[in-house]
């Protein structure tokens, strides 16, 4: 499933890197690591998430460099550039 979803929005092969795993589990790793929402909108609709719109730039070191509003054009420039700049020195 989530291989479908990477190749219909353009991300598949090894441009991103997807998550699964038990729903309890992905909601703490969020709320915890990331400090961003993850939860259910409906409890009878296990599919129905409200979620996080940030993207995360994350190094080899499994260290946070830099956290991005998805819906802010100069921040996802940003985060190309900070991508770019990370993979440059090989991290």
């Amino acid at each position: 499933v989530l291989k479908n979803y990477a190749t219909y929005y353009g991300g598949a092969g090894e441009r991103w890197h997807l998550l699964t795993g038990a729903q309890k589990e992905l909601f703490k790793l969020a709320v915890a690591t990331f400090k961003v929402t993850a939860a259910l909108e409906d409890p009878n609709d296990p599919t129905n998430i409200a979620h996080s719109t940030r993207f995360f730039l994350i190094d080899r070191d499994l260290v946070i460099r830099g956290r991005y509003a998805s819906e802010e054009q100069e921040q996802m420039r940003g985060l190309r550039a900070d991508a770019k700049i990370l993979a440059e020195k090989g991290n």
